[in-house]
């Protein structure tokens, strides 16, 4: 039983992963280079700069939340005799 709500909870991790993935790029494709006047080198590797750092913020809180996650299904299998 223990393994099933594991692997459950993996499942939904790899689903929250996946479905984050598109919209993401949707928001990126909106606010693509179509829309932006031409920015020069300094400024187009600080725009690199804060989208990489974007991207590593949402990955922390999503990690956060699955360690979370299964510090939760680690409780209630203690609980259980």
């Amino acid at each position: 039983m223990y393994q099933k709500s594991i692997l459950y909870a993996l499942f939904l991790s790899l689903f929250i992963g996946i479905a984050l993935a598109p919209a993401f790029a949707a928001l990126e494709f909106e606010s693509g280079p179509l829309q932006e006047k031409a920015l020069d080198e300094r400024e187009q590797e600080e725009k690199h700069t804060a989208d990489i750092w974007t991207y590593a913020i949402v990955i922390v809180v999503v990690l956060l939340i699955i360690r979370l996650g299964f510090r939760i299904i680690k409780k209630r299998r203690q609980k259980k005799p």
